[in-house]
Order: structure tokens, then C-alpha cells, then sequence
């Protein structure tokens, strides 16, 4: 099999929603303005932290928690903006689609619903992943700075994955609820305050995580099995409601 036939076999297994939407997202440089944005973002948090950082340090000239303290800011930025702000991209995208001007294109696309839901989580997921490329090795790079180890960075990188998913998934179905532009937009408000209720609560729960260190904390829970069932219950809720919402979005 040739190059070009794995390329077009490839090509019609992508989803075409994700192809137009990524589109989209390039043309209206979209892409170069987020990259841009978090980096000057890390950049100057790491700069900040580094110039009025010398109050901290100990006798010996060195400040042993700078990492986690930049960590602490970073790990809040990048959680908000993957759980609230990627959402309401995704759901104002959706709603717009599902307005009275442009519903009738999606009844005219021979495209399934469950496919076009798909299409727009991942594209939604796709993007959140490009604020992950671009805050995740500023995040890593903390280590360097001492105050924070690896293990725990990895950890609460995956935490904000799982926030990245279920904020998507609840911003699209929000998106598909039905109902007049009044009552979508009541409910659209009451949904998004909570997620953003939730993003903080998410916050202020991992930053003990952050200070102690997944190790010790490991050490503490390790006989309490009430917080490993915790701990799984979570992420199985965020992976099966996420199949769930979706499957219900697109009925």
C-alpha cells in the first residue's frame, strides 16, 4: 500500500467536524493567538517568581519552594481555562449551530448526531490539548526550582485532563439543551457557574496535593481505604459520564 492510499484511508476515518472545526480555528489564527498568549503567560509567571523570589530564601541563599508556589499558579491557570473557558467555546460553537438560522444545516448533513457531538468534543479536546502543549513543560520545568518532584506534577497534569474532559462534556450538553433563547440561556448560566464553582473547589482540594507531594500523601492514604475508592469513583464518574452526556447530546 502507497503513501497516498494510507493518507486517504486515514482521511476517511477522520471525523469531519473535527477537520472543519480545526480549520476554522486555523484561519482565524486562533491557534498562534492561544500559544502566544500562554506563553507570555508562563513566561511571566516565572519571571515574576524569580525576581521578587529572593524574600523567600533561607541562610544559605537558596528558597526551597519556589517551584511550588509557581506550580500553585500555573497548575490554577491551566485548570480554569481547560474547565471553564474551553467549555464555553465548545458549547457557544454547538449552541450557535443549533440556533434557529442554522439548524437546518444540521438536519440536511447526512452526518449522524452522535457523530457530530463526537466531532465537536474532540475538536474541543484537541484544543484543550494545545494549552496543555504550551503550559505542561513551563509546569515540568518547576521541578528545576525545587519545592515540588515529578511524581506530583504528573499527577495533577492528569487531574486537569479529567477537568478538561468533563468541562467539555458538560459545556456541550448545555449546548444541546432544548427550550426557548430565554430558558437556554438562564440554565447555560446556572450550568457554568457551577463548573466554575467546581474548577475552584478542584483547585483549592489539589493544593494540599501540591504542598505535601503525591508521595507523602500516597503514605497518609495508603491505609485509609476510603480515599483510593474516592480517588476511583472520580475518575470513572468523569470517563463513563462523558460516553453518557454525549450519547444523550446526540439523541
Amino acid at each position: 500500500m502507497t503513501v497516498s492510499a494510507i493518507l486517504e484511508t486515514i482521511d476517511d476515518w477522520l471525523n469531519p467536524i473535527v477537520v472543519k472545526e480545526l480549520r476554522q480555528a486555523v484561519k482565524s489564527r486562533m491557534v498562534i493567538a492561544i500559544l502566544l498568549f500562554f506563553l507570555g503567560l508562563q513566561l511571566f509567571l516565572l519571571a515574576i517568581s524569580l525576581l521578587f523570589g529572593e524574600a523567600n530564601v533561607d541562610t544559605a541563599g537558596v528558597n526551597w519552594n519556589a517551584g511550588n508556589l509557581i506550580f500553585r499558579w500555573q497548575h490554577g491557570f491551566l485548570l480554569f481555562t481547560v474547565m471553564v473557558l474551553v467549555p464555553i467555546y465548545a458549547a457557544v460553537r454547538l449552541g450557535a449551530e443549533r440556533s434557529d438560522h442554522n439548524v437546518d444545516l444540521m438536519f440536511i448533513s447526512t452526518l449522524r448526531p452522535a457523530s457530530i457531538i463526537w466531532g465537536k468534543f474532540f475538536a474541543a479536546f484537541l484544543l484543550g490539548l494545545l494549552v496543555f502543549s504550551t503550559c505542561a513543560p513551563f509546569m515540568t520545568f518547576t521541578y528545576l526550582l525545587r519545592g515540588i518532584d515529578i511524581p506530583t506534577i504528573v499527577t495533577i497534569l492528569f487531574i486537569d485532563l479529567l477537568g478538561l474532559i468533563y468541562g467539555v462534556m458538560f459545556g456541550l450538553l448545555l449546548a444541546s439543551l432544548p427550550g426557548d433563547r430565554i430558558a437556554k440561556f438562564f440554565l447555560c448560566l446556572l450550568g457554568f457557574i457551577g463548573l466554575i464553582t467546581l474548577c475552584i473547589m478542584t483547585i483549592v482540594a489539589t493544593v494540599p496535593l501540591i504542598m505535601m507531594g503525591i508521595g507523602q500523601f500516597l503514605d497518609m492514604a495508603f491505609g485509609n481505604w476510603a480515599v483510593w475508592a474516592l480517588v476511583v469513583i472520580v475518575i470513572l464518574a468523569v470517563l463513563g459520564n462523558t460516553l453518557r452526556t454525549i450519547t444523550t447530546a446526540s439523541a
